[in-house]
């Protein structure tokens, strides 16, 4: 179990210099946003699956916040700039907020599932350790 929280964990920093590197080679905006957002959205979407398959999952805190990830943040803004192409970021409104704004709090969510993951990584990884005892 514990290696799984730490795939999760590893692709979940992987995901942040993708994304980087995706926006600093793509140069059309929309393109590198739908990018990025498909990034986003398949790592929610891999450790929701994942939960679904495995209760022992689904009653992490890392299944919670990837839910919150998914549901929350990466699909909605994804799908909000998809569908507000010809409108500037600043002024399309995500869940009543400005996309600026909204963007910062995925920001959060993220870090807050990467700090999730680590502690059921550590968590699993030391029951594992200590059942080998």
């Amino acid at each position: 179990m514990s290696r799984l929280f730490i795939k999760f964990l590893l692709f979940e920093l992987a995901v942040i210099p993708t994304v980087v590197l995706i926006f600093k080679s793509v140069s059309d905006r929309i393109v590198a946003g739908a990018m990025a957002g498909t990034v986003f959205v398949a790592i929610g979407a891999w450790i929701f699956i994942s939960g679904l398959r495995d209760v022992k999952i689904r009653r992490s805190p890392t299944f919670v916040m990837a839910c919150v990830h998914l549901f929350g943040v990466a699909l909605p803004m994804m799908i909000t700039r998809l569908l507000n192409q010809s409108i500037a970021f600043q002024e399309v409104k995500i869940w009543g907020l400005p996309g600026p704004a909204f963007h910062s709090l995925s920001t959060g969510v993220y870090f807050v599932l990467l700090a999730a993951t680590l502690l059921d990584a550590v968590r699993h990884w030391r029951k594992s350790a200590a059942a080998k005892n």
